[in-house]
């Protein structure tokens, strides 16, 4: 099975593939599987995470440009 094939395939058709292999090499292919699928979900984690960031520091220079105006218009 391909990386891709792995991670597109639901439990139910992996079990079936699988029907016919020794048990070690399940729980390797199956711990492969959940090892593909955790780097994929850290990625997006990781993604969304950035995206927040880049966020809150265009809010941040954003008010600190507000501030910087009242300040001016005070004196």
């Amino acid at each position: 099975l391909s990386t891709d094939e792995l991670l597109s395939l639901t439990v139910g058709e992996l079990n079936k593939k699988m029907k016919n292999v020794n048990v070690s090499q399940v729980k390797e292919v199956k711990q492969l599987r959940r090892t593909l699928k955790n780097r994929g979900y850290a990625a997006i984690c990781r993604n969304k995470r950035v995206e927040q960031i880049g966020k809150l520091e265009a809010e941040k220079k954003s008010l600190q440009k507000e501030i910087s105006t009242l300040k001016q218009e005070k004196n």
